[in-house]
């Protein structure tokens, strides 16, 4: 980049001409500005949203790994990040660690260059006693590293966690201490679910189920945790969604967990899920079936819902359908308790609606309703069709409402979504570039996060002045 569309991309251009001024020099400015128009491409610094609730979202990096992007909070509302990151020839990749104080301004960003990285896989992190905790898989095997709150390292190297077994999934959950409980499971040609007892690379692992895979935990304010996983076998067989709840300080061995749901597919059918979610009274379970041939071939998602208390039988399976359209009405409703603006009613709405709802998210700290982030098909400019990322709501066992998020003429994915305790969202995603890398963007509810990505900047003037 040049050092006038360095200028032009960080202040903009205020263009003043003659309209008698020579046809060269007419010439000349064309050129230019497509010189500068060029400079200043790459990912927007910010997209606007379709949710009137919602911050615009802010472009927080590049990143190589097609995974829900990790984040997590402090008790003062900072927001800490995850990104797979690699030097200028690519020949090494690393963990970026970003975090943005309260008001979404950044803080700081660490590189951990130190950590030997392979096939990175399913990168978390969790705030814990002051610290920073991140965890990974990397050639199935479960790695946790600590840093403190300004991205120091607290270790040398990663500790091992999954000992001799094999990681294909885990889950965390935080008790209302800010602890948190970890339970990892084997892939799907090498199954067991295990509970781990600690951080430090001499945990016990506990066999809780030696068939099953796909973990997901989370604790409600009784302290009580509530998981799910799947047993999956390989080929033709019958797949089985089961559900455990551990009261406070129960050993996981002497509670039998219940199937909530059995079927049988083929082969060639993919299963994604189950994830979990906890409004104040209900847990819901999701999963995701993609069935690739026959008449019934097509991708539909399911969610059952029953009582935290007393646990009874789950109500039958029923179908996610949402809006397809982006012609939405937006009004606030009174059954919704987080605060997230603005909603479209999904209760008895006529409105077109979609059943491919894929990679669900829900929020990970219990609520008076369930929020979920996922990708589905929206029409967007000129009847085309993308995907785009979109949350729903849950109340009382029923799907409420809906916003829809993101507006883009590129692939949005991997969805991730959390909440604070002062019942706002956090939400991040991918958007696909043309490199083979994606674009990580970050937006909330949060009013002084909204308040930030208010304004808009130089360069963004700058892109604008160039398009009109």
């Amino acid at each position: 980049m040049t050092l006038l569309a360095s200028h032009f991309c960080a202040y903009g251009w205020e263009l003043k001409m003659n309209v008698k001024s020579n046809r060269w020099i007419l010439i000349g400015v064309a050129i230019l500005a497509g010189v500068l128009l060029t400079a200043c491409s790459g990912p927007d610094e910010h997209i606007w949203l379709k949710s009137p609730g919602w911050s615009r979202a802010v472009f927080l990096g590049n990143t190589a790994l097609n995974d829900p992007v990790p984040m997590t909070l402090d008790e003062d509302g900072q927001v800490y990040f995850v990104l797979l990151s690699s030097n200028e020839e690519r020949t090494k990749t690393f963990f970026d660690v970003i975090a943005l104080g309260a008001s979404g301004l950044p803080l700081w960003q660490y590189s951990l260059e130190e950590i030997t990285l392979n096939q990175p896989d399913s990168p978390q992190n969790v705030w814990e006693g002051g610290n920073l905790r991140l965890f990974w898989m990397d050639d199935e095997h479960l790695y946790t590293f600590p840093l403190n709150a300004n991205g120091t390292p607290l270790d040398e190297q990663p500790t091992l966690l999954s000992a001799d077994k094999a990681a294909g999934s885990y889950s965390l959950a935080a008790d209302d201490s800010g602890a948190h409980t970890l339970w990892f499971t084997g892939p799907r040609n090498d199954p067991g679910v295990y509970a781990l007892s600690a951080f430090d690379g001499s945990g016990e692992l506990t066999s809780v189920d030696p068939d099953g895979i796909r973990i997901q935990l989370r604790y409600d304010r009784e302290n009580t945790l509530h998981a799910t996983w799947v047993q999956f076998p390989v080929g033709y067989g019958s797949t089985r969604l089961l559900y455990g709840k551990y009261p406070f300080e129960t050993r996981v061995t002497t509670i039998e967990p219940r199937v909530i749901r059995e079927f049988t597919g083929g082969p060639s059918n993919g299963l994604d899920g189950p994830t979990m979610g906890i409004d104040a009274n209900d847990v819901y379970i999701f999963w995701t079936v993609t069935v690739r041939t026959g008449l019934d071939a097509g991708i539909q998602t399911y969610y059952v819902h029953f009582p935290l208390v007393p646990f009874l039988s789950a109500a039958p399976p029923q179908q996610i359908a949402v809006p397809s359209i982006y012609g939405l009405q937006y009004e606030y409703l009174s059954n919704s308790p987080l605060d997230a603006g603005e909603r479209v009613s999904l209760d008895g709405s006529n409105i077109p609606l979609t059943t491919e709802v894929q990679e669900i998210v829900p929020n990970q700290v219990q609520a008076d309703e369930l929020a979920i982030i996922f990708r589905s098909p929206t029409e967007h400019l000129w009847r085309k069709v993308r995907n785009q990322i979109n949350v729903a709501y849950f109340y009382e066992g029923a799907l409420s409402s809906y916003q829809p998020l993101s507006f883009t003429t590129t692939l949005s994915t991997s969805p991730n979504l959390i909440n604070s305790a002062d019942r706002h969202l956090y939400a991040t995603w991918l958007e696909k570039l043309e490199t083979g890398w994606h674009a990580v963007y970050f937006a909330s509810t949060s009013p002084g996060i909204k308040e930030t990505m208010s304004h808009a900047t130089a360069r963004e003037l700058g892109r604008v002045a160039m398009q009109v």
